[in-house]
């Protein structure tokens, strides 16, 4: 099938969600002045903090109220200030990159993520002197650059938030050889790119909002916030969807659209579809805009519910997604280099659902699970899970404690293509612990052990430990 013709699917899939925007702009127009307002209730982040911006104070600023009990989340304000602002709901996302939110038109924030990690059992026994990502001690970082335009603060129109994120990732990563990624913010490599530019349009009487651009695929979908809490990539949207290599996401996202509505004050639907294919050279360059070709195309929805905030008593998040790679591939190929399927075909896709939930106000516990199609997966069934525990130590109520798991299980039709070869699964366990020692200088002592690192009988047991430190300017 020609370029011409799939870059034409393309369109009509991106005019199917762009003619759902137009319909829903349509209906708020006819909307009277005096309709009422839901309240906002998205997982996106940056829409919240949009509505959030045009709340706050533009006088001097109100003092501080005492606080009526210690914060839950070193993440989320305390219930009494977000009260007495009127303030919405903050989700934090999974993705390495964040946002930064003012009270101006235009605001910027820089954060910088050091990670030091050392292997100090097992892992790859002999690293290679010039190989870049072979060492027992890996020190890595990301310089990451945001920043926000909205539209109404500056007089233009209204409900209009222009996105940016830039970022300079360093250094050099731990030789683990394991499946998962002992940190989240590691890529493999040094460069400089632009991570994400997008512009996001609300609808408020609608409780919908319709975004374009390069968008990272796992800041709204799959998103968990005590998982967030976590060094190793794992706790991400898992390696039955990051296999195929067709979500957009860090440290390379795609060209994609995204279309979020509130159904209610607390049941929300989301729809995206994306670019599948990066080019090999995208880590290199600065910024990477291209339309897909040979119908390379990474569809998603969410369905979910949301209560309160993550540290708040009541507060739980469930939701369900369903992906779809519209992509012609051969699936894996078997120990004599023979494709499993007899002709390349499209259909790969998966389902994933997740929870998490507050007990009380310290305890946070969350589950997500993954599964994908055996025929064209090496990996099957994903499963994380874990907890996050505030305040444990007196004095330090900000303070978090974490201990999480994640499991990746290879499917059968990939295990019966290498009989005797590898392991079953990988499992990864966690415990990792935050603390402020400043008002913009967290530090985050951390430990992992991976079992079976690749599933590869060649790779002992694994023992990490090291420290992660992040600054916010």
């Amino acid at each position: 099938m020609s370029n011409k013709n799939n870059i034409g699917r393309f369109i009509h899939s991106v005019f199917i969600i762009l003619s759902l925007v137009i319909s829903t702009a349509y209906a708020e127009l006819k909307l009277p002045s005096g309709a009422d307002r839901r309240p906002n209730l998205s997982v996106d982040p940056f829409e919240r903090a949009r509505e959030a911006l045009r709340k706050l104070p533009s006088s001097e600023p109100e003092p501080t109220p005492e606080p009526t009990q210690p914060a839950s989340e070193s993440t989320a304000p305390a219930q009494t200030e977000r009260e007495e602002h009127n303030l919405p709901p903050t989700i934090v996302s999974d993705s390495p990159t964040g946002g930064a939110t003012s009270g101006e038109a235009f605001s910027y924030e820089i954060g910088v993520t050091v990670d030091a990690l050392s292997v100090t059992a097992g892992g790859i026994v002999e690293p290679a002197e010039d190989d870049f990502e072979q060492s027992k001690t890996g020190i890595f970082g990301l310089v990451n650059l945001v920043g926000e335009f909205d539209t109404g603060a500056a007089g233009f129109w209204e409900d209009g938030l222009f996105f940016g994120s830039a970022a300079m990732i360093y250094g050099k990563g731990p030789a683990v050889g394991d499946l998962h990624g002992t940190s989240g913010i590691y890529a493999g490599g040094n460069t400089f790119r632009i991570v994400e530019l997008w512009y996001d349009h609300s609808f408020p009487y609608s409780n919908s909002s319709a975004l374009f651009g390069l968008h990272d695929f796992n800041s709204e979908f799959y998103v968990s916030e005590f998982a967030s809490l976590f060094v190793n990539a794992g706790f991400g949207m898992g390696q039955v969807i990051a296999e195929n290599g067709g979500p957009s996401g860090y440290p390379t996202p795609t060209l994609g659209t995204r279309l979020k509505v509130d159904l209610s004050e607390k049941i929300y639907f989301q729809a995206a579809v994306y670019d599948a294919a990066p080019t090999d050279e995208a880590f290199d360059k600065v910024i990477e805009i291209k339309l897909p070709k040979n119908e390379e195309l990474f569809f998603a929805t969410e369905f979910g519910m949301i209560n309160k905030e993550p540290g708040e008593a009541g507060y739980f998040k469930a939701g369900m997604g369903i992906w779809y790679l519209r992509a012609d591939t051969s699936g894996f190929e078997d120990a004599n280099g023979a494709s499993i399927l007899t002709e390349p075909r499209a259909g790969n896709g998966g389902v994933y659902v997740l929870g998490e939930m507050s007990i009380g106000e310290k305890l946070g516990i969350f589950f997500k699970h993954g599964r994908g199609k055996s025929e064209f997966n090496q990996f099957g069934q994903f499963y994380a899970a874990g907890l996050n525990y505030t305040g444990i130590i007196p004095g330090r109520e900000t303070d978090v404690l974490g201990f999480g798991l994640v499991h990746t299980r290879q499917t059968d039709a990939f295990l019966a293509a290498f009989p005797e070869t590898f392991f079953v699964a990988e499992t990864t366990y966690e415990i990792t612990y935050t603390t402020e020692i400043a008002d913009w200088v967290t530090v985050q002592p951390d430990l992992q052990f991976i079992q079976q690192p690749s599933m590869d009988p060649n790779l002992g047991n694994t023992l990490v430990i090291g420290v992660r430190a992040m600054a916010t300017f």
